[in-house]
């Protein structure tokens, strides 16, 4: 795989990191679901899927079983959760 080194002007360089921090400003005000599914909680959480069953049989996370194989994890469990470790 070849590299490619790009330059950039200064301003183009501000110009840049401002539309980046508008696209993060938007995304963030944008509705969150209330719920997520598996991958997302993991993704969420940085753990494996042993570790979310864990979180779950432990009740530190609340999910709701859709059906035998879909459950889908309260976000703000999730949230509350990731603020208690930060502590």
């Amino acid at each position: 795989m070849e590299k490619e080194i790009v330059t950039l002007e200064f301003t183009e360089l501000c110009e840049l990191i401002d539309s980046v921090l508008r696209y993060a400003e938007q995304e963030l005000q944008r509705p969150q679901e209330p719920y997520v599914n598996a991958q997302e909680a993991m993704r969420l959480l940085g753990i494996k899927k042993s570790k979310l069953a864990d979180l779950r049989s432990s009740g530190e996370i609340q999910y709701s079983q859709i059906t035998p194989k879909n459950l889908l994890y309260s976000r703000e469990s999730i949230n509350m959760l990731i603020e208690r470790n930060m502590q």
